[in-house]
């Protein structure tokens, strides 16, 4: 049997025992984690020992992984990285596998920083490969006879899915070490790859570009984050062809409350994004009291044309997801909305009725019976378009229109909560039907004004006004109070220390 296995290895090296004993020093793999040793004979027969023995290796190891054997698993991969450290660009590209399953393998216990050296040194490695080398042989065809060698394609497959992995890996360390620019810039390279080698799941995939497209929005790279939303779309639009087909029980029970839910969550991201960009809008137009500056509003025109330039630019390519009808299908969801900073009343109500259908459909998602805390945030959200629509818009009553669906959208809610269990989304709540009825006081008193003799109607209607934002000022205040009546010591405090 053994020497049955040592023909299948091939010639052993001469200082094959004292280079293990070498290896086997403290440090002996820092080349591994720093500068590159020198490469030496890629190819030939000790060099084919060499990758067979680290293909024997890495098996052990996935059997000890899977067997929950850590230590092993390590020991295994630690000796194989050094057998292999002279032979790294080998056309089985074993060294490559070896990095990235010790990368994974540190980041399972939490050592971000070892994690970090070996996915790093991989990818490393995987660019020096495909420049000097390019075509790899997969590990497993060490030992097949040249009849059952792996096709070009299903080789290439296989290894371009290790470095899949690899940049997998990379983005949750970033992410962990708090460098969110690059675990983003990972996280987007690793969809991109996921599409180009069709290696994904439909749902996980449209659910992670969703979330990915939350990064985007808060650092305001609008154009990147309606592309991530607009690839989740097409592509969660690939799971409902899925799941029509599937005939089993648990697809008809499991996989519609799956798919309804991912789908509910992509929808709220296109809330989020139609909300912020017209919310940054207004923080860019508005003066020092929350008006329209017109001045403000000419340079933003200005700048327009820039922005239009970076779209055209090397930024566009760089986050383009699909190629072909994929690519075609994304753009054409891309075209219902803008990435561009509204700057007038029509471009903001695109932005408006783009994300009110958006209300809608996560209304039918996250219904008040099942999902009461969903359910609030997206009428809260809904909300909040119509008082970011309302600072585009030149007209007064108009805007007051806008401000009476909101308190009609958020009135019911004071009724069917029960504030002993939702006390704090009740408050929220009250302060903003208050300040909505005072945004329509203030409007129907500057309406008022203008007129050269108000009539007694108008008078009523500011007045009713007035009543009902103090009805609704006052049960946000008693909301803070404890059952004696007395403002809990905490809001005391604060309320004290507002200046008068």
């Amino acid at each position: 049997m053994l020497e049955e296995v040592n023909a299948l290895l091939g010639p052993a090296p001469e200082d094959e025992d004292k280079s293990s004993e070498a290896d086997d020093r403290p440090g002996a793999d820092d080349h591994a984690l720093g500068l590159p040793a020198e490469v030496v004979e890629p190819e030939g027969p000790v060099s084919q020992r060499a990758v067979r023995l680290g293909v024997i290796k890495l098996h052990l190891e996935v059997n000890h992984i899977d067997t929950e054997e850590l230590s092993a698993g390590e020991e295994h991969l630690v000796k194989c990285l050094r057998l292999l450290r002279r032979y790294r660009l080998s056309h089985h590209c074993i060294s490559l596998c070896i990095q990235n399953n010790l990368g994974i393998l540190f980041s399972e216990r939490e050592e971000i920083e070892t994690t970090q050296a070996y996915l790093e040194s991989t990818e490393a490695l995987y660019n020096q490969y495909m420049k000097e080398v390019g075509s790899p042989l997969d590990p497993t065809e060490c030992f097949l006879p040249a009849e059952e060698k792996l096709t070009e394609q299903e080789r290439s497959k296989r290894f371009e899915k290790v470095y899949t992995h690899n940049l997998y890996y990379l983005a949750q360390v970033y992410q962990h070490l708090e460098v969110f620019e690059k675990a983003a810039h990972y996280c987007h390279s690793t969809l991109k790859r996921q599409l180009e080698h069709n290696a994904h799941h439909p749902i996980e995939w449209a659910i992670n570009a969703a979330t990915l497209s939350q990064f985007y929005i808060n650092k305001l790279y609008f154009m990147e984050a309606r592309h991530c939303l607009s690839a989740a779309n097409v592509i969660f639009g690939q799971t409902g062809k899925i799941s029509a087909t599937e005939d089993t029980p648990e697809a008809e029970g499991e996989v519609p409350e799956l798919y309804h839910q991912r789908k509910g969550e992509i929808v709220r991201c296109w809330i989020k994004y139609c909300l912020t960009l017209m919310q940054n809008a207004q923080l860019s137009m508005q003066d020092n009291i929350g008006e329209l500056d017109l001045d403000k509003q000419s340079e933003l025109r200005a700048l327009r044309k820039k922005e239009l330039d970076e779209e055209e630019s090397i930024r566009k390519k760089a986050v383009q997801f699909g190629t072909g009808e994929l690519c075609d299908a994304i753009s054409a969801v891309e075209e219902k909305g803008s990435y561009l900073r509204p700057l007038d009343f029509e471009e903001a109500r695109e932005l408006f009725l783009l994300g009110q259908h958006y209300v809608f459909e996560a209304k039918q998602f996250f219904q008040i019976d099942g999902n009461v805390t969903d359910h609030i945030e997206v009428v809260q959200d809904h909300s909040a378009l119509f008082k970011v629509l309302a600072f585009f818009e030149t007209d007064m009553e108009r805007q007051c229109k806008m401000h009476k669906h909101r308190i009609a959208m958020l009135e019911p809610l004071t009724v069917d909560l029960n504030p002993q269990y939702y006390l704090l989304v009740n408050r929220q709540i009250q302060f903003e039907i208050a300040h909505a009825y005072y945004d329509m006081m203030d409007l129907k008193v500057a309406i008022a004004d203008r007129l050269r003799d108000p009539d007694s109607h108008i008078a009523k209607k500011i007045n009713n006004l007035n009543k009902s934002t103090l009805k609704y000022y006052q049960l946000f205040l008693d909301s803070l109070r404890d059952p004696n009546k007395v403002f809990l010591s905490i809001y005391g405090k604060m309320f004290f220390a507002l200046p008068c």
